[in-house]
């Protein structure tokens, strides 16, 4: 069985914490166990966050409204989670074969609601840390189940932002010599292609660029989306499941705080690859091109989740029953989405957001 060079990739993780059906999956090869790792994973804290959102627009005259959010997820990074829309909401899934799930409501405009749509969003969850760790000489390695045939399924399509499937991202992947090599497991693959792209991408936020994966490699520049969207793209490609993170930062929004000029309420985009007999191991490359370029071999965002982000769905481009128009493409749901029906022009659009996240205690068991 191949082997991961344990020595140096240890070493390395000693550096201190600074749409629509699917169209191709990755590749088939055999599966590659990462001997000598484990997910280190501790309860960090329970989390009880409000998003309010409010959309004024002066000159129209709604009749009716459609707002959705996404109901977030329980995975190995967060557990007992619990989401609540106002307006009263009901329960649905997205048209895509993930299926995620959402809150749908849709309403009739009366009064102040003509020209004002007004949204809070409550989330719940019990965030968790997660380290990549090698094992004690003695240590057992973990009993680590393989993913559902829909979850791999899932993780494994080229589909939406994610089209590694194309002709002119493979064509990028054998040019820059990205392609897995024979032999080589998971943990040693993602960490290679990790440091690569930690390297050789820059960051840069443009609110309309596309994130989409084929965009991306030839640009070499993107935002925290298109940087998790390229190494998801790249893991995919080689037959490794991986999904990208939508979410925020479990902190409270800082007071007239800014992404360039954009106000910034604490958004953020990760992601995580499933490496066979580990487990889900969290990436958060955009941060890495960010704060840890200066050490080449240095993985202090590989496998090294602190838990203090609240994923909202995983991937980008939903396909969303609106309630209004029929269905809708929406590339993610870091905030509510909405629609109308009436007169008018939405120009000027007043857009007002909060984001507060408190610490709650921890529910007690069977409550």
């Amino acid at each position: 069985m191949p082997s991961v060079n344990r020595r140096v990739f240890a070493a390395c993780l000693a550096t201190p914490l600074l749409a629509g059906p699917d169209a191709v999956y990755g590749a088939t090869a055999p599966v590659s166990v990462s001997p000598g790792f484990r997910i280190d994973r501790r309860e960090k804290k329970r989390v009880r966050a409000i998003l309010s959102h409010q959309v004024k627009c002066p000159n129209i005259q709604a009749t009716d409204w459609s707002v959705v959010a996404a109901i977030a997820p329980s995975f190995p990074g967060q557990e007992k989670t619990r989401t609540q829309m106002t307006p009263q909401a009901v329960d649905k899934r997205d048209k895509s074969p993930q299926g995620r799930e959402l809150l749908i409501a849709v309403l009739p405009a009366k009064g102040s609601w003509v020209n004002t749509l007004s949204v809070v969003l409550t989330y719940e969850a019990t965030l968790f840390s997660r380290v990549l760790k090698p094992l004690e000489p003695d240590e057992k390695p973990p009993t680590v189940a393989p993913l559902r045939p829909a979850e791999q399924r899932n993780y494994l399509a080229s589909r939406g932002d994610i089209d590694f499937a194309a002709l002119e991202f493979a064509s990028w992947l054998s040019g820059q010599r990205l392609r897995r090599n024979q032999g080589e497991v998971d943990l040693d693959f993602a960490r290679r292609i990790y440091l690569r792209l930690k390297m050789e991408m820059r960051y840069d936020y443009q609110p309309l660029s596309s994130r989409q994966a084929t965009f991306v490699c030839k640009t070499g520049k993107t935002d925290c989306g298109g940087l998790s969207i390229l190494f998801v793209a790249v893991m995919r490609a080689a037959g490794i499941p991986a999904r990208v993170h939508y979410g925020r930062w479990a902190v409270s929004a800082v007071p007239d705080s800014k992404l360039g000029k954009t106000p910034y309420f604490q958004w953020h985009v990760k992601c995580e690859f499933f490496a066979a007999g580990v487990g889900w191991v969290p990436v958060d490359l955009s941060r890495a091109v960010e704060n840890d370029t200066k050490n080449p071999a240095g993985l202090a965002y590989f496998g090294n989740d602190p838990g203090t982000f609240l994923t909202f769905h995983f991937d980008p481009n939903l396909l969303i029953d609106s309630g209004l128009y029929g269905i809708k493409v929406v590339h993610n749901l870091q905030y509510p989405n909405w629609w109308w029906i009436g007169k008018g022009t939405t120009e000027p659009l007043i857009v007002t957001e909060n984001w507060q996240v408190a610490e709650i205690p921890s529910p007690t068991p069977g409550g």
